[in-house]
Formats: structure tokens, C-alpha cells, sequence
């Protein structure tokens, strides 16, 4: 595969990743319930499709020789991303805040979770129950049901996107 087709595969995953329309879509059909926080939930649902992204890059590709340079190529991406981001955050709460380091601590516990319970056919519940605990919501049906929707949808969106392109 080409450099140039790389880096373009590259950014067009990067922008699903941080593109919001479909949480939107999915967190406007979320009920209203007083007792959940919905900036934390919208913070995670956001943490949870990018790191999805750049997990579904390593799952899919898992035959292609050039599974690990997009990878790394997306992963430089969301760093120079969590970076800006994490610099604009710090000098307007005065807090120093590590964007990368977050995502990076949440796609392991996803990993985590997946690979302890790898009997599970269905690894988006698995997803969605990690979700809802990291949310602080474990036993929100609501919240779970969330988490699995955002996993679900950024994976086949993955799938198809790279299945079009071949890659897999």
C-alpha cells in the first residue's frame, strides 16, 4: 500500500474518530435521567470511539502487512490531537490535564476487559459494562447500553471502511 493512500486512511480514521454527529445522534436518544452526569458521559463516549478506532485498526488488520504503521500513524495523530487538546484544557482550568494519558488508561482497561473474558460473544457487552462503570454508572442499563452502541457502531464503521478499501 502506498504511503500516500496510508496517511489518507489515516486522517479519514482520525476524523471519524473525533467527528461527533453520531454521538450526538446517539446520546439525543439517551432518556432523561437527573442522576447521570451527561458531561461525563458525553467526555467518555468521545474517549470511547477513539480508542475504538485505533483498537479496530489492530483487530481488522490483523493480516495486512501494514497493520502496524496506520496504526502507529493514527496513534501519532490522536498524540499531537491530545496534546493540543491537553494544553488548551490546562491553560483554561489552570489544571494540568494529560489527554493522551487518559485515553491511553482507558483503551487498557477495554483491552483488559476483553481479554479476561474472551468467552463472551458479544465483546460490545463486555464494552458497554466497562463503560458504564467508567462513567460511574455501572448498574445504569442506560448508560451501559450507550458505551455498547458507541463500540458497536465504530467497529463496523471501521470494518466497512477498511473492507472498502481492501484492507481486510
Amino acid at each position: 500500500m502506498t504511503t500516500e493512500l496510508l496517511e489518507k486512511t489515516k486522517e479519514n480514521l482520525f476524523n471519524f474518530s473525533v467527528d461527533q454527529n453520531d454521538l450526538k445522534s446517539i446520546l439525543g436518544a439517551f432518556p432523561k435521567d437527573e442522576k447521570v452526569n451527561m458531561v461525563t458521559l458525553e467526555y467518555e463516549v468521545q474517549i470511547l470511539k477513539i480508542v475504538t478506532v485505533g483498537w479496530s485498526i489492530n483487530y481488522f488488520m490483523e493480516k495486512n502487512k501494514d497493520k502496524d504503521l496506520l496504526g502507529e500513524m493514527y496513534w501519532k495523530t490522536v498524540y499531537e490531537f491530545s496534546k493540543n487538546l491537553s494544553d488548551y484544557s490546562s491553560g483554561t482550568t489552570g489544571k494540568d490535564i494529560d489527554y493522551y494519558n487518559i485515553l491511553n488508561e482507558r483503551l487498557n482497561l477495554y483491552i483488559e476487559a476483553l481479554n479476561n473474558l474472551q468467552a463472551v460473544s458479544e465483546p460490545s457487552k463486555i464494552v458497554g459494562h466497562v463503560f458504564g462503570e467508567i462513567c460511574g454508572y455501572k448498574d445504569n442499563i442506560d448508560v451501559i447500553g450507550i458505551g455498547t452502541k458507541v463500540f458497536s457502531a465504530t467497529i463496523l464503521a471501521v470494518q466497512a471502511y477498511l473492507s472498502s478499501l481492501e484492507m481486510i
